[in-house]
């Protein structure tokens, strides 16, 4: 019943350590679990979090991410974003979980919820990220799509500036402080309805130093966009 994985984490810190976030609505009823593992994924231990939130790994929005992240400054904390109950927190390495009450985001109305989190290694002190984005499946009509946290997740507010026509779907960082993000009219991954029909998206840099949006979508495409990556040796 947890054939469904909704989010993978590695530890960046330790490249041994590995997170899932797994279960499907309609198998075991809904049955919701953190999968962790200490040895390459040899060997996993089982964190059941039914009570808290549920994953849907075949539902959609499947294709966003990633919910689930190893904060880069401790391998004790974790954070994950989830459909319907907003964002929680692990301070012991995903054994237990705490709602985060600083982000004012619950279910979405297509729900997906919290499409990303991502957390921005050039911003940690004392131990811990400090700067943290988080995405989420909605319009711009309905509420904003784009969070950050600049004190660890305590408080979030609204990026100025963020596409408020599109949904965003995932991001990457660089050591730069730039982020880049791709947005579709949809959750994707495919066309649900007129209303989110997945057919057109765009590619956004935001700096987080200056706070300045730039639209970077390749020249004559306007499809909807996924995936993005940035090569940790070159920004």
């Amino acid at each position: 019943g947890l054939m469904g994985v909704e989010s993978i984490a590695v530890d960046p810190r330790n490249a041994g350590t590995v997170y899932m976030l797994a279960g499907t609505s309609y198998f075991s009823n809904g049955k919701t679990v953190i999968m962790r593992s200490t040895d390459y994924g040899q060997h996993f231990d089982l964190v059941d979090v039914t009570a808290q939130f549920k994953a849907h790994g075949n539902g959609m929005g499947r294709s966003n991410g990633e919910r689930l992240q190893v904060d880069p400054g401790s391998s004790n904390v974790l954070f994950v974003g989830t459909r319907s109950n907003g964002l929680f927190k692990s301070v012991d390495s995903g054994a237990t979980w705490t709602h985060v009450n600083g982000l004012n985001v619950g279910s979405t109305p297509n729900g997906n919820g919290i499409s990303f989190v991502l957390l921005d290694p050039t911003s940690v002190s004392g131990g811990t990220a400090k700067r943290i984005f988080v995405g989420v499946s909605r319009y711009g009509s309905v509420g904003p799509s784009l969070y950050m946290s600049k004190d660890g997740g305590l408080t979030f507010a609204p990026v100025a500036g963020a596409p408020t026509s599109l949904m965003p779907q995932r991001a990457a960082m660089t050591n730069k402080g730039r982020l880049y993000l791709t947005y579709a009219n949809g959750a994707g991954p495919h066309g649900q309805n007129d209303s989110e029909p997945m057919t057109t998206g765009q590619v956004w840099e935001y700096n987080t130093v200056g706070g300045a949006w730039t639209n970077i979508t390749p020249a004559g495409m306007t499809n909807a966009f996924g995936g993005i990556s940035v090569d940790p040796s070159n920004p």
